[in-house]
């Protein structure tokens, strides 16, 4: 570490403000808008706030089509860098938000749900279309199968009474899931999507899935652990990761497979 990179690192980190930004950033990525509305900041302020974390490596950026976010940079796994960014963040994560922040960031996502409901209301007959684009079933239908095989082939499940997809998209995994499982929710919050792939089991002749239109919060008030969780490329449309992985926990039965296919 060089003493320019050691007096970037103290001035990014001597600053309130950047401190509670990387906390915000810990598990979720945000907008430069996004994190003004936290804050109660000006943008063009934050937007230079935000330059001198990257400056000092300790955010990063990303662009989503005409939007750019900005998540914690993981930490270095070099040398006396590490120590000290291992130990910043360790400290700046036993830290608490105000509750204002927290309210704040509450509306954020709510208000990124639902423009993901209302994007799937209106494409629902354009989906599979779009998904093809990006990565389309067989792509990694047949992979998710395998695995599942090998997990069902080695006794890694005890029981094979519930599983559970979340967000099924065309359904075109369910039939899947219902030849391994005595049973299997399909989990999807946009009602056209569920309604397709209802459709799709039917047409399948898949009679031992049951539709439940809600997010994953449904999975902190299921009263029967779930066996298997599956979610085939969906973490990527959703507003917050980590809420829905805190949500599976809640849900998924002691010993339980958790299977995850996404975009790299």
């Amino acid at each position: 570490m060089s003493f320019l990179d050691l007096a970037a690192f103290n001035k990014a980190v001597g600053d309130v403000l950047r401190l509670e930004i990387l906390r915000v950033l810990t598990q979720d990525a945000y907008g430069v808008l996004e994190l003004s509305q936290i804050f109660d900041y000006r943008q063009s302020a934050m937007s230079h706030h935000l330059k001198v974390l990257a400056d000092a490596g300790l955010v990063v950026k990303r662009r989503e089509g005409n939007s750019i976010f900005y998540s914690r940079a993981l930490p270095s796994n070099e040398g006396h860098w590490a120590v000290f960014q291992q130990q910043l963040y360790r400290l700046i994560d036993a830290g608490c938000l105000s509750d204002q922040i927290l309210g704040r960031i509450r509306a954020i996502k709510q208000e990124r749900a639902a423009q993901s409901q209302v994007f799937f209301e209106q494409h629902a007959e354009q989906f599979k279309e779009q998904q093809d684009l990006i990565a389309d079933y067989p792509t990694y239908g047949e992979a998710v199968a395998h695995l599942l095989d090998r997990v069902l082939d080695k006794k890694a499940l005890p029981r094979r009474d519930l599983a559970l997809e979340i967000g099924p998209g065309e359904g075109e995994f369910l039939p899947v899931l219902a030849a391994s499982f005595e049973q299997v929710i399909a989990l999807d919050n946009a009602p056209a999507m569920l309604d397709h792939a209802q459709r799709f089991c039917q047409q399948k002749g898949v009679s031992n899935v049951r539709f439940v239109c809600e997010d994953t919060g449904f999975l902190r008030t299921q009263s029967e652990p779930v066996d298997c969780i599956v979610m085939n490329m969906v973490l990527h449309h959703t507003p917050s990761p980590a809420d829905i992985f805190q949500d599976i926990a809640k849900g998924l039965k002691q010993g339980g497979v958790l299977i995850v296919a996404e975009l790299c």
